[in-house]
């Protein structure tokens, strides 16, 4: 690892930023744990989440190595890439900002990135600054917009998320966000199902858990042992006690038996008092007071390799 490279000194405490300060510079990613899907920094991921200008810190290898994942991204690390000649590769080109008056509304149009709330509109313009949103052009002719932009004509503007395959196999779905704008833009029900669909679709495997979007302040960490068991560190970082916590799985994916590191540091199996419903939903017994961690061991929930992995931590995965 290179300790010039902006990436590392984005995620590394011995950098000199401190977490807000990092948090402000990228603000989807620091509002992505909200929405319930697992973050981690330590380690390679299926699931890759891109936001701002870290990939112009990458060399060509790197740069390379990162993409053959397929990502997430908003549209200002769409636009770093097109600076790096990536723009055919992911498929998108990043255009002028949208407009204040034609900021209305976006409707989430695909049944399978949205299957709870396919049809259903989330207002914008009382929650944007000016730029905030940019215009998003496929530039392949085979992408599909998982959600658009309308105006209040209902006039269709652009796509909100783009999502978009390549000759090779890779995947990318760009959201057309590249502002600061208001937190409720990506912390609310719509985005958390969103971005957990889309997730699963850019890897072609969904997340191994996540936590409901009634609990936004259930901060989930991903890892694993060394036999490749997935380890999930939860901190509770709101005021109030759970006694237990909404947790969501793939349905084909159902979790053996979970143990619980408890506080002599011995694994305990923990019991399941409740049912999990045809979607993989569990509130799984387990007592969590404000800023307690619990670390959770699931046994029959693997965390698969996913593809070669660039010598550098890439930024915010999750």
């Amino acid at each position: 690892m290179r300790p010039n490279n902006p990436l590392l000194n984005r995620v590394s405490a011995d950098a000199g930023d401190s977490p807000g300060e990092w948090l402000d510079k990228k603000p989807i990613a620091g509002l992505l744990p909200c929405l319930g899907p697992p973050i981690t920094h330590s380690g390679p991921s299926p699931w890759l989440f891109l936001s701002g200008d870290d990939v112009l810190g990458l060399d060509d290898a790197e740069l390379d190595a990162l993409l053959r994942r397929g990502a997430v991204l908003d549209a200002k690390a769409a636009e770093a890439l097109a600076l790096r000649g990536q723009a055919e590769r992911i498929g998108v080109r990043v255009g002028d900002p949208i407009p204040l008056d034609d900021l209305g509304f976006e409707e989430f149009v695909d049944p399978g990135i949205s299957p709870r709330l396919h049809g259903r509109f989330f207002p914008l313009r009382p929650l944007v600054a000016d730029g905030d949103w940019r215009l998003l052009k496929d530039i392949t002719g085979r992408g599909r917009a998982a959600s658009v932009i309308r105006n209040f004509r209902r006039t269709e503007i652009g796509p909100a998320l783009l999502l978009t395959e390549n000759q090779a196999g890779e995947r990318f779905a760009v959201l057309a966000f590249a502002g600061q704008g208001d937190r409720h833009l990506i912390e609310n029900l719509m985005r958390g199902e969103e971005f957990r669909e889309t997730f699963a679709w850019v890897a072609r495997r969904p997340l191994p858990l996540t936590m409901s979007h009634g609990a936004p302040y259930l901060w989930t960490i991903l890892n694993r042992t060394l036999d490749d068991r997935l380890v999930m560190g939860i901190v509770n970082l709101s005021t109030d006690t759970y006694d237990a916590l909404p947790v969501q799985v793939a349905p084909d994916a159902m979790p053996g038996r979970i143990h619980r590191l408890n506080e002599t540091g011995r694994l305990e199996e923990t019991p399941l008092e409740a049912e999990w419903d045809s979607q993989g939903r569990c509130l799984l017994p387990c007592r969590l007071a404000p800023m307690e961690l619990a670390v959770l061991i699931f046994e029959g929930i693997e965390w698969q390799s996913p593809l070669p992995q660039p010598r550098t931590p890439p930024g915010l995965a999750v």
